[in-house]
């Protein structure tokens, strides 16, 4: 889920450090300047997680809403639900009827906070530009996110974004293990209106749920 969570702020992150290739460093802005302009954003995007090494070959799909420092994750397949108000992180597990409460404060990392997808990359990463392509038919830019540590388990991140509408399209995480985890966003509409009762999680529509809270 960490691996989700990270491509997923990936995807529809605004960057806003220093960057050491200028080219990348103006496409960036660009993506950050119109993220900037919405509200909301909602999406939905397919994950794949990949090692032939390992015979592994896995994906599903889920969705995302996003407003200000709240959100809601929801990825159908596993089923999994996670919400958060901006204060309190709700992560409920469908097939057990379970959920697990706990503080946006005691967050380990904010790679791991969708909410925070628009400064996720101000620090610990360096850029470059790599070119220009086409994916599904589509003309894109290409950005390598390089981690300037050995904090994080992956050796890079690449995204690609599109270059009429300058919205991320996709972004492949390679981990040092040699897997590959790829999102790609399928559908994106920003500026919907979002009532904020979506971002919150209410225990007591839920029969014999079980509740572990960390608070």
């Amino acid at each position: 889920m960490k691996k989700i969570l990270l491509l997923a702020a990936t995807v529809f992150a605004v960057f806003f450090a220093s960057a050491q290739d200028q080219k990348a460093k103006e496409i960036l802005d660009e993506v950050s300047r119109k993220a900037a302009e919405y509200s909301t954003i909602e999406a939905t995007f397919s994950y794949s997680m990949v090692n032939e090494d390992e015979g592994i070959d896995d994906g599903y799909s889920g969705t995302i809403s996003l407003k200000g420092n709240k959100y809601y994750v929801y990825i159908a397949d596993i089923p999994m639900l996670m919400v958060s108000d901006g204060n309190t992180i709700w992560s409920y597990m469908e097939d057990v009827n379970e959920v697990t409460i706990s503080s946006v404060k005691d967050q380990t990392s904010e790679l791991l906070d969708p909410a925070r997808i628009f400064t996720i990359y101000e620090h610990g990463f360096n850029y470059k530009f790599t070119g220009e392509a086409t994916e599904n038919g589509k003309p894109v830019y290409k950005i390598d996110l390089i981690p300037e540590t050995e904090e994080f388990d992956f050796t890079k991140i690449s995204i690609s974004i599109d270059k009429n509408t300058m919205i991320i399209a996709s972004a492949i995480m390679l981990d040092d293990m040699g897997t590959q985890y790829k999102i790609e966003v399928k559908k994106a509409e920003v500026n919907t209106p979002v009532d904020d009762s979506k971002f919150t999680f209410d225990v007591s529509k839920y029969d014999d749920i079980e509740v572990i809270d960390f608070r």
